[in-house]
């Protein structure tokens, strides 16, 4: 690679993919983030097989490595291992970016990605300033843009404020300091525009802790902190001018406490939220469900006050111990808890109002800042947040090292292994890793390929797509049997009453082993009890084998684990209606009319709530539900033109 043109090139490229610009292409753009970031790896790490790494022995280091690998082992023991290998891959970027900076960064690396990265938060903070002026009211009164939640993107700006504040307050050169200047104001300015209360107040909270660590600054440059503080002070008082008053920054800061009743917002329902999250820490808190997997087990923990749909944890800390066990909680306060140790030692070798104390510090504001926000957001499962935080842990590291050496463990492999193969001990299980990742998304990408195929009713597309998913995840994707199963479904809906009852039988049975390997494969998932009820109302009762639960067991089975399902509440209504059990279908109507979904098939629900309404005289419940579903239709509509559903809900959205 040229000077102008380094290796770290292949990493921010991958970078710009995991930014998702356009939003309906988020698992695709994913998977090509971190497969580039594989390719920057085995390269990076390739140029130093001979000689061999050198890593400082601190203990952070070992911290980051004891936390990923937790996040393998714990593929083993995860209920749904297939989301568990994407989910670890996910979560790797952070991991793998440090450690390959760390074992193999060169002086030009880092200086081409600090650079190369800043340009880019800075469009994106002119972006999110278009989105809040300009377009307010297209993207809901906050700035979100290329990513799916405000908070995300807020994170990201935090990112860039306090390193861009330690070159300007370490530079001697004007032009420079002028320009980092600019650049703090531009990611604060992004940052408002993101509406995000928590990204702001940590980013002031950090920013006086910041200066309270280095006082000297205050009198050689308070025209620069001056100026910089007037003008975050009116930027934030400047998103008064936002369309929606009720999304203004200033507004939801003045009605913070307040905001605790809004039960339809997640900042509202965090308590309710948090609850639930508990209970399912309760059950797993020895080793937790898996990496990746809170979305699949969460459904059944929700309580009933908690009616946002909520998939993430909206704190970290919580999911990290959902996940990976109280061993991932440890090991993440233990990694938080080594980095403040570490940069205490070493500022307290360098004196006040050196450059180096002043450039340490705000990269540790960044990491610091990023840690407390994320005890209210999920920044560690943001691809891009991954990326940068990755970036300047390594950097950290590098700047901390300059003044404590540390003495370095140095990894070499004997002298007896020719230097052709050294490279292949660490390039092959990489190589394995992201071919195995890559196989798994196509498997997702087919996935998706088949349900446009179905909306289509293009069945022989449908049969083909459904087939490649479940090849290419070597028979892990329960969500191609899921799939499957729709098939020997319709041939019974469709064409039962032209059928032997051995033939339904056959076709019946093809439909239980479909169901019977889904549930191997994803014990928690509400659509395999929902279609073990549905599908016996095609066969007659001879037909289906003795033992089997009748079809209101599955179906409450399916709404206990996530009350959500709009199928299987529909079904349960049916039953009690026809049974003339009026109790029972009210008390199950009136229990799913309060949730936030984001499926089209809610909209069934609520016609028949008004329905059951009018015929009832309860009119004033009747004006309720319809208020319900016209937020349902605009919260589609929004998805529908924006695509901006989060990669998660992308993926493994409703089945």
């Amino acid at each position: 690679m040229s000077k102008s043109l380094p290796l770290s090139s292949v990493w921010f490229l991958a970078f710009l993919s995991g930014l998702y610009f356009v939003n309906a292409w988020q698992m695709e753009l994913f998977a090509a983030a971190f497969l580039i970031l594989v390719l920057f790896a085995c390269f990076a790490l390739s140029r130093d097989a001979v000689e061999g790494w050198s890593v400082p022995k601190a203990p952070v280091v070992a911290l980051i490595g004891a936390l990923w690998l937790l996040m393998f082992l714990s593929i083993l023991w995860s209920g749904v291992p297939y989301v568990s290998l994407i989910g670890f891959c996910l979560s790797s970027i952070l991991p793998l970016t440090f450690f390959t900076f760390v074992l193999s960064g060169r002086e030009e690396d880092y200086k081409f990605v600090f650079r190369a990265v800043a340009v880019v938060l800075a469009g994106l903070a002119l972006w999110a300033l278009v989105q809040y002026y300009a377009l307010n009211d297209l993207f809901d009164g906050q700035a979100k843009h290329p990513l799916a939640n405000p908070n995300s993107l807020a994170a990201l700006f935090n990112l860039g404020f306090f390193p861009a504040l330690g070159v300007m307050l370490s530079t001697k050169d004007k032009r420079v300091s002028t320009g980092a200047l600019i650049f703090a104001l531009l990611m604060f300015a992004g940052m408002t525009a993101t509406t995000s209360r928590a990204a702001v107040l940590f980013c002031a909270v950090t920013f006086v802790l910041f200066i309270a660590l280095n006082p000297s600054v205050v009198k050689a440059h308070w025209k620069c902190l001056g100026i910089l503080i007037l003008e975050c002070v009116g930027l934030y008082f400047a998103t008064a001018l936002g369309e929606r008053h009720d999304t203004q920054l200033v507004e939801r800061m003045a009605t913070f406490v307040n905001s605790a009743g809004d039960a339809y917002t997640i900042t509202g329902n965090r308590n309710n939220l948090w609850a639930g999250v508990w209970a399912l820490i309760q059950d797993h808190w020895v080793a937790g469900t898996g990496i990746g997997t809170f979305f699949l087990y969460y459904p059944s923990y929700r309580i009933p006050q908690e009616v946002t749909g909520a998939y993430l944890a909206h704190s970290d800390p919580m999911q990290y111990w959902s996940e990976l066990g109280l061993a991932g909680l440890v090991l993440f306060y233990a990694v938080g808890i080594a980095i403040l140790i570490r940069t205490v030692r070493a500022v307290s070798k360098i004196e006040s109002g050196d450059v180096r104390r002043i450039q340490m510090l705000s990269i540790v504001a960044a990491i610091f800042v990023t840690i407390l926000h994320t005890h209210f957001t999920f920044n560690l499962y943001v691809v891009p947040v991954q990326f940068v935080l990755g970036f300047l842990l390594a950097l950290w590291l590098k700047e901390t090292q300059s003044v404590l050496n540390t003495p370095e463990r140095v990894y070499a492999f004997p002298d007896k292994i020719p230097h052709n193969y050294r490279a292949g001990f660490f390039i092959i299980p990489l190589v394995m890793l992201g071919a195995l990742f890559a196989s798994f998304m196509a498997s997702e990408h087919f996935i998706k390929k088949a349900k446009e195929a179905a909306y289509e009713n293009d069945m022989p597309a449908f049969t083909k797509y459904v087939n490649l998913a479940d090849e290419l995840s070597f028979g892990t994707n329960y969500r191609a049997y899921l799939m499957a199963v729709t098939v020997p479904i319709s041939i019974l809906e469709v064409n039962g009453h032209m059928m032997s009852d051995e033939e339904k039988q056959k076709v019946y049975a093809q439909a239980v082993s479909f169901l019977d390997s889904a549930e191997r494969l994803n014990p928690v998932n509400p659509a395999v009890p929902y279609y073990r009820g549905y599908v016996q109302d095609f066969v007659e009762a001879d037909i289906v084998p003795e033992g089997t639960k009748p079809q209101e067991e599955y179906y409450t089975e399916s709404l206990a684990m996530n009350p959500l399902h709009v199928g299987a509440r529909m079904a349960l209504l049916k039953i009690y209606r026809d049974k003339n059990d009026m109790a029972r279908f009210e008390e199950t109507l009136k229990s799913g009319l309060d949730w936030k979904y984001q499926s089209a098939q809610a909209q069934e629900l609520f016609l028949e709530a008004q329905r059951y309404y009018i015929l009832t005289h309860q009119f004033d419940n009747f004006v309720g539900t319809q208020k319900k579903m016209d937020a349902l239709l605009d919260r589609l509509k929004a998805a529908a033109e924006k695509r901006s559903l989060p990669l998660s809900q992308q993926m493994f959205g409703d089945e």
